[in-house]
């Protein structure tokens, strides 16, 4: 039974939860606000070990081949492609399926601090899973209601993180024509903890909150803000170079641990479709970029082709090959890199203020900004490319 597996060996798919036959298995958030299984009914376990056959992290993962096709792409919509992310590919896909009856499924923000996957089955409430959520989505038994609508034989398209993909697909265990998963790029999933103390610092007035944009586009983009749209008609607004919050996501202190080891996040996938921010598009044509949000687009099976193909008029794209797509992101679906002091900051969220834990760790040091002029300096002079692949030559060694 899964009981005593490390918190970096488990990924919280909630697959061995929702495949246990007698529901002897429920969740603990630990200090950082990740889900975990536990085994809350000890006694009413059958020894039946299918929490273990469907754990994703349990099975061989490879991870060497490529997508069959990859695009940078957006939505021809302006106002599909605003409330987007990135391009508003996800908007144009999922509308496809809900137009043939379908379902989606995808993280909408049901609090200001909770992320929840939902059901979704009309186009007026599809807005609810557009944009990023920076926190951890519970999954609750979105694997059931997913697997139930698969079998009265209805169009459904999932969305979600690698490990998301595949805790669903290792759960349903049988391949089905009528679902289409979609997977994201994933950095890494952020602490719903930190967030949550990070959001009572924002609002130390405690107003009622109507609304959180983790990725506003008022600044563009590339520099992109976190909006908080308060009842009252104020709201807090700072780009992500200054918000301490988004500023220091990727820098790996407050990630969950098996982000840093995962091994979902690269190619082959099991999703049909990989999507995400392109952000290199000024190396691939920077007459194609008008700072409003482009998509990366990866077709991975026959399936997402064919879904891919019927939106592709909709859009304005760019092939890219996967020789220059290594070349300007060489780095796409590798883990996350941990912070030197994550345990530390996990052992003073408690008794120092967010801000200040923020600050004293997670901020970029003075030599983190130093290589940073250097790397704009050499993309403008046309050399990063060729010194960035020799490094990634010299990792892999």
């Amino acid at each position: 039974m899964i009981n005593n597996m490390k918190e970096n060996e488990c990924c919280g798919c909630t697959a061995c939860i929702n495949i246990c036959p007698v529901k002897c298995l429920g969740e603990y958030n630990n200090e950082l606000g990740f889900s975990y299984p536990i085994m809350e009914n000890k006694d009413a376990c059958i020894e039946c070990k299918l929490c273990e056959k469907v754990c994703p992290t349990l099975k061989e993962i490879k991870t060497k081949s490529e997508a069959i096709n990859s695009l940078c792409a957006y939505a021809k919509n302006n106002d599909i492609k605003s409330a987007s992310t990135s391009g508003g590919i996800f908007t144009l896909l999922a509308n496809k399926i809900l137009d043939d009856g379908g379902y989606v499924y995808g993280a909408a923000l049901i609090t200001p601090t909770l992320v929840k996957h939902i059901e979704v089955s009309s186009a007026e409430e599809l807005w609810k899973l557009q944009g990023s959520k920076y926190i951890e989505s519970k999954l609750g038994d979105i694997f059931l209601k997913v697997k139930e609508k698969l079998q009265t034989g209805k169009k459904v398209l999932f969305s979600g993180v690698p490990c998301q993909i595949y805790g669903l697909l290792s759960f349903l265990g049988k391949e089905y024509d009528n679902l289409i998963c979609i997977d994201l790029l994933c950095y890494g999933v952020p602490s719903p903890r930190v967030w949550s103390k990070y959001l009572s610092f924002i609002n130390k007035e405690n107003k009622d909150i109507k609304y959180i944009n983790f990725r506003d586009k008022t600044y563009g983009w590339k520099n992109y803000s976190l909006k908080i749209t308060y009842e009252d008609g104020s709201h807090y607004l700072k780009e992500k170079n200054k918000d301490l919050f988004l500023s220091t996501y990727s820098k790996g202190g407050y990630i969950k641990s098996y982000c840093y080891t995962c091994k979902m996040k690269g190619f082959p996938k099991k999703s049909d479709i990989t999507l995400g921010d392109f952000w290199e598009v000024d190396r691939l044509d920077n007459s194609f970029n008008d700072d409003k949000g482009m998509s990366a687009v990866f077709i991975n099976t026959s399936k997402g082709q064919k879904l891919y193909n019927e939106i592709i008029n909709e859009t304005n794209y760019l092939e890219v090959t996967a020789e220059k797509l290594n070349e300007i992101s060489p780095r796409i679906g590798a883990p996350s890199k941990m912070h030197k002091k994550r345990e530390r900051i996990i052992k003073e969220i408690d008794n120092i203020p967010i801000d200040i834990i923020l600050k004293k760790y997670a901020m970029p040091t003075k030599v983190e900004r130093v290589k940073n002029i250097i790397r704009i300096l050499l993309r403008k002079m046309g050399l990063w490319d060729s010194l960035n692949k020799i490094l990634e030559k010299k990792k892999v060694r």
